[in-house]
């Protein structure tokens, strides 16, 4: 919760949450007691002491019960004689259910206070994770021979954009990107940094006071963040500070403290920076991002795409000439070549597999491909591998196919610092803003021992920290692509595919990729790299590995040809999930388990059907998602997560809440607890997969790569599923209108809609809700501190 002072204001804030009930309980208590003696002289006197008692009761000034109408009518009429007993019956079963769930609000405001007591005292990881990470990144590193290093990355083709990309550059990099300019109604920078403190905001991998601090500083509607008087003088300040020279930013002398995030599969160490760092650092991270963006992928496949469209509907020259003037920009280090050459069918595999490179290494790059993105992303190369395998088993079914599963070892934790200074060289990064990055990487670590600085590694959770790494990675896929072209390459960070139709082809590929990782101070990660060969139960040996089984996380692809569920991904997820339960603090636990269920369900999902598993029946795709889900539920605990949540919840006090609470947004008061049954459910189901194209080509390719018709298989197989939204009434619309409302003063105007996924709970869980407490919210925002809303809501 960050400093002394804040944990006091929260401590207080809560204890007079929990608080409430005590008082509560008392006030119903006497409530029920008026109207226990009122009956005595009649049904409309129980009546009366009842509305009067529930509409009188007040806590810090607000009614609690705001909905009751003005009964005095009812009253009157009665004491003229002229009461319905039909109405005050009416009204007497209303009011007690009125008090029920007066009652049963308040019980869960005493638990929302002691859950959110218990997450505001949770202790961080133990400090000699830290020490052990600090240690790393301070050992020296082993040295590389610079100079071959450079001749390698040279006769690869890395310099092949060189030119440009020192012009883009330039020597100062005073220039501000398009993308970065001037607002009609801001100053230079204030759009710039209204999109990096709403990326903060979201951020649930930076800490909660930050992200306060962010919220804070962007309050009321989205649109007019960049007319706020702090942003736009922010705005002012970066300006004069990066525009005349953005490498003039630099870490804080007195070092940064490390910050541990708990991700799906491990505890991760970051810089914890200051926001007024992270809004500097993020903006100059962006304009060398764009610098870069295109060198290594480009959307000449796309496009290609676009034009026969565009030309098939006889659209105006001008939009056409456009549409060929992108065309003809130099090509991706990393695409495909063959995706220019105008022989190649538009909707071929062979566009069609390079779209989907590019867009999985897009999706790597922005997400950085560690915490909750990095299932899915996992299940992104899954369902590439999916359709390359069935692709070739389709084409020659009695042709084999081998695939080698590469993980590089603490990768961002790792990045040699000589060899990074060498693949920005050769890629023509100008050499003042690669001294710049040299300063950037050697992160300033505070330590009981003083200010470590790092001497390996890139900074985590920094858009420039990925970019960095992805340059050192994609020399490593430049090198295969260059040296291997009948072995394809995929790759999502630092988790590469290698697929061949050949043993040795592929194991060759391996092998010179342990070399170019060797040459960049990488090296790989044994545990998690696999490989398989389909059809051929003599395959050629591979160093340091065998061949049985290639997994991504939870989805592992056999000798067969098809996809199981992995007994020992599951495992380490389970062990890994029951260990995050025994916290002592409720939510965070749960909020943990939420991670490892997304984590599991996204990376075996995939959003779609996976061709290389039947269709129906044992061992579909189907059957592998209700496998998980139903062991995820049953295993994590003894007697399965809902028993553990009954004794958690009895132990805090609090029993007999219906389920549905358990699924409510935490920030409303519920548990948060992800519902894999929405969660999946929200998915639309795929028509069939498209059919296998008639006669038979070699298993090698040749013309079939070009081909339509193939191309159209292809693009079917793990296709992605849409996701579906329910269709609200009007309630359901005005409920999700308010939870807008509400997330956005807890973000500062940066939430503007909720997910398909929420709004499903509130469509499905709502009216458990409803009848359960009588409103859809029941926590009072003023009593929760803010950055504690930001800690328990997470992302």
């Amino acid at each position: 919760m960050g400093s002394d002072i804040a944990r006091f204001i929260a401590a207080t804030q809560l204890a007079a949450l929990r608080d409430q009930r005590d008082a509560l309980t008392a006030a119903y208590d006497a409530i029920e007691a008026d109207a226990a003696r009122a009956a005595a002289m009649g049904l409309v006197a129980r009546v009366r002491a009842l509305h009067e008692g529930l509409a009188t009761l007040t806590r810090a000034g607000e009614p609690l019960h705001p909905d009751l109408p003005d009964l005095d009518a009812l009253f009157h009429g009665h004491d003229l004689g002229l009461a319905s007993a039909d109405a005050a019956s009416g009204w007497e079963a209303r009011l007690v259910r009125e008090l029920m769930h007066g009652r049963a609000r308040s019980q869960v405001a005493y638990l929302f206070g002691t859950v959110a007591g218990e997450l505001a005292v949770a202790s961080a990881p133990a400090p000699e994770a830290a020490d052990a990470f600090l240690g790393r990144m301070a050992e020296p590193p082993d040295r590389i021979d610079v100079e071959a290093l450079r001749r390698e990355l040279r006769a690869i083709g890395l310099d092949a954009r060189a030119d440009e990309v020192a012009a883009r550059f330039g020597s100062d990099f005073h220039v501000v990107p398009p993308s970065e300019e001037a607002h009609p109604t801001g100053p230079r920078l204030s759009v710039a940094v209204v999109e990096e403190l709403r990326r903060v905001v979201g951020d649930a991998e930076r800490s909660a006071a930050v992200r306060a601090e962010a919220a804070a500083l962007t309050p009321g509607d989205e649109s007019t963040w960049h007319e706020s008087p702090t942003v736009r003088a922010l705005g002012d300040a970066l300006s004069l500070r990066l525009m005349e020279d953005p490498r003039a930013w630099r870490w804080p002398e007195e070092g940064v403290a490390v910050r541990a995030v708990r991700t799906a599969d491990r505890t991760r160490f970051h810089p914890d920076m200051s926001l007024l760092d992270v809004v500097a650092f993020e903006t100059v991270g962006r304009w060398f991002d764009d610098a870069l963006a295109d060198v290594f992928f480009t959307d000449h496949a796309t496009r290609r795409g676009r034009l026969a469209k565009l030309t098939e509907l006889a659209a105006p020259p001008i939009i056409l000439a456009n549409e060929r003037a992108a065309l003809a920009r130099p090509l991706g280090l990393l695409n495909d070549p063959r995706v220019v050459d105008e022989e190649v069918a538009v909707g071929s595999v062979t566009l069609e597999r390079d779209v989907r490179r590019s867009e999985l290494a897009a999706a790597g790059h922005e997400s950085g491909a560690y915490g909750a993105g990095y299932g899915e992303g996992t299940a992104a190369v899954a369902r590439l591998v999916d359709a390359e395998v069935a692709l070739r088993r389709a084409r020659d079914p009695v042709a084999p196919v081998y695939l080698i599963k590469v993980d590089v070892r603490d990768c961002f934790a790792s990045i040699d610092h000589e060899a990074l200074d060498v693949a920005l060289e050769v890629l023509g990064v100008p050499a003042p803003w690669r001294a710049w990055v040299r300063d950037f990487v050697r992160v300033p670590f505070r330590a009981s021992s003083g200010v470590t600085r790092a001497t390996r590694g890139v900074p985590l959770n920094t858009r420039l920290g990925r970019r960095l790494a992805e340059v050192v990675l994609a020399a490593a896929e430049l090198t295969l692509r260059s040296r291997h072209p009948d072995v394809l390459t995929l790759r999502l960070v630092d988790d590469f595919a290698l697929v061949a139709g050949s043993g040795s082809h592929v194991v060759a590929a391996y092998d010179e990729l342990r070399a170019a990782l060797a040459h960049l101070g990488l090296a790989l990660n044994l545990d998690k790299s696999s490989a398989v060969a389909v059809g051929d139960p003599a395959p050629p040996p591979i160093e340091e590995a065998v061949w049985g089984s290639a997994r991504w996380n939870l989805l592992e692809l056999g000798a067969s040809g098809t996809w199981r569920l992995s007994e020992t991904g599951l495992a380490e997820l389970l062990t890994r999930a029951r260990a995050e339960l025994e916290q002592p603090a409720l939510v965070a636990a749960l909020r943990a388990y939420n991670a490892h269920v997304r984590f599991g369900l996204s990376s075996v999902v995939s959003r779609g059907h996976l061709r290389c598993c039947p269709e129906t029946g044992e061992g579909s795709h189907s059957r592998i998602v209700q496998e998980l889900t139903r062991r995820l539920e049953a295993e994590v605990a003894d007697g399965g997560l809902h028993a553990f949540i009954d004794r958690a919840l009895e132990a805090r006090g609090a029993t007999d809440l219906p389920r549905a609470h358990r699924f409510w947004p935490v920030t409303a008061g519920g548990l948060g607890l992800v519902d894999p049954l929405l969660l999946l459910g929200q998915l639309v189901p795929l028509p069939p997969s498209c059919p296998r194209p008639a006669g038979t080509v070699s298993a090698e390719g040749g013309a079939a790569e070009d081909d339509s018709a193939w191309g159209a298989f292809y693009a079917t197989s793990g296709r992605n599923a849409e996701v579906r939204e329910p269709r609200e009434g009007t309630v359901g619309e005005a409920l999700s209108r308010a939870f807008v409302a509400r997330g956005g003063r807890l973000s500062g105007g940066a939430q503007a809609t909720l997910t398909p996924y929420w709004r499903w709970v509130l469509a499905v869980h709502g009216p458990s809700i409803l009848e359960a407490f009588g409103a859809y919210t029941f926590l009072d925002e003023r009593l929760v501190p803010r950055a504690l809303l930001l800690d328990l809501a997470g992302a």
